[in-house]
């Protein structure tokens, strides 16, 4: 039984480094959003326009699309980014099983790093022995040292 217990903490650890991975990469990423603030900044002050000969036509949708789009892709990626690092945390401490399991299951849509993260995290999350890791872990009190 010790080898098995053994088994999945290193399995966990391994997977909460991969989160730790995905969070550096999800957080990178989300800083695409910033290009598009910058489009649309100079598209509304009309660099965009007179640096390209000119206008076709009204620029004032382009000027809000692109920094909407800029925005929710911050957002967006920040809050992802967060919960990724949290199932990160959480992976360490066999704490909120469902969660990792929800985050994960997110994460199997994002080819081909997250899924293989995502599909590796749902298949040590389901074995019975790591469900019981962390049951264990959640019945114990917070914030005792043994």
């Amino acid at each position: 039984m010790g080898d098995v217990v053994d088994a999945d903490r290193e399995h966990l650890r391994l997977l909460k480094i991969g989160f730790y991975i995905l969070t550096v990469l999800c957080g990178l990423g989300s800083l695409a959003g910033l290009i598009f603030l910058a489009v649309g900044g100079a598209v509304a002050s009309g660099v965009w326009v007179s640096a390209h000969g000119g206008s076709n036509g009204d620029p004032t949708v382009i000027a809000w699309l692109f920094p909407l789009v800029g925005l929710g892709l911050l957002v967006g990626g920040g809050v992802f980014t967060f919960l990724t690092w949290r199932v990160a945390q959480c992976l360490a401490e066999y704490r909120s099983r469902t969660f990792c399991m929800v985050i994960a299951a997110l994460w199997c849509l994002h080819m081909p790093l997250g899924t293989i993260v995502g599909v590796l995290a749902l298949i040590v999350l389901s074995r019975p022995s790591v469900q019981a890791l962390f049951a264990g872990a959640a019945a114990s009190p917070a914030g005792t040292f043994d």
